[in-house]
């Protein structure tokens, strides 16, 4: 069943049928819609509800597409680029996504979703707040092209083990927040990150950020495992930064920033002795 009032552009990619074709099996229908030389699939459980879907026409839509889907198990879009706000927002069954042309993203992408593993973006530019937030299985996710975020983004996600992200330049705050098992970090192109990069991640132990010019307040708080750190590029910095990282050996700054950190109380408190401070401060 499809609710109409939601104006959600679900039906707009349906436009045009010149044929329809219904066939029942277990547990549900399969439908068959013909239009413009393709065929969109929909099929359906036994209460008529939208398990999988599967449109390779569509190229764009705006807010809420099937955000009230909460069964939804399988989505094919292939051709589509930009998806609004709240995209499937409260679905929490999706294993399967395939959108491999997806190239903007705008707020509460799979909000609620707690069964996606994996997740493949190669044209993914940019994405806003909450995309992937809290979700309890995904371990994988593969976006090479993307360059900006939002907030909140891939927060708690507790299977993550890995960040990669080699053209990524811009992070809003909350990025990666209470991830506790990721150790490797790839950014080597960041130049900004807002309150609260990686807080509370106390799996972490060597961080890169070779091109970072500037972060926000709570930079890197509470990650009690870390033990080297590159910011060598750094230019400007908020408040609280690096507190309760009790093990940190390493830190690659620049010569004008060097007193700022010596003599920053709250970062020293990591340490019983300012001479402990001076030493690590490259």
């Amino acid at each position: 069943t499809y609710d109409e009032s939601l104006h959600d552009d679900f039906l707009r990619g349906l436009r045009n049928i010149n044929k329809i074709k219904i066939i029942n099996v277990k547990d549900g229908k399969n439908i068959y819609l013909e239009l413009n030389n393709d065929i969109v699939i929909i099929k359906l459980d036994n209460k008529n509800r939208i398990i999988s879907y599967k449109n390779n026409l569509v190229e764009e839509v705006s807010d809420d597409f099937l955000s009230y889907n909460e069964i939804l198990e399988e989505l094919h879009m292939e051709n589509l680029k930009n998806v609004g706000n709240y995209f499937l927002g409260f679905n929490k069954n999706l294993k399967l996504l395939d959108i491999p042309s997806l190239e903007k993203v705008g707020n509460d992408f799979l909000y609620r979703n707690k069964s996606l593993e994996k997740i493949f973006l190669p044209n993914l530019i940019e994405v806003k707040d909450n995309f992937i937030y809290m979700n309890k299985k995904l371990n994988e996710i593969y976006a090479p092209l993307l360059e900006n975020v939002g907030s909140g983004f891939l927060s708690r996600n507790i299977e993550l083990r890995t960040i990669d992200f080699p053209n990524l330049k811009k992070i809003g705050s909350n990025f990666v927040e209470e991830n506790v098992l990721i150790q490797d970090v790839n950014l080597p192109l960041v130049e900004y990150v807002n309150d609260s990069f990686l807080l509370s991640n106390n799996k972490l132990r060597n961080l890169g950020l070779p091109n970072l010019r500037g972060f926000g307040n709570y930079f890197l708080h509470d990650n009690t495992r870390l033990e080297k750190i590159n910011l060598e590029s750094l230019e400007y910095l908020g408040k609280y930064y690096l507190i309760n990282n009790t093990l940190l050996s390493y830190i690659t700054i620049n010569e004008e920033l060097r007193n700022k950190f010596i003599y920053n109380a709250l970062f020293k408190r990591n340490f019983q002795k300012k001479e402990k401070v001076k030493t690590l401060i490259r």
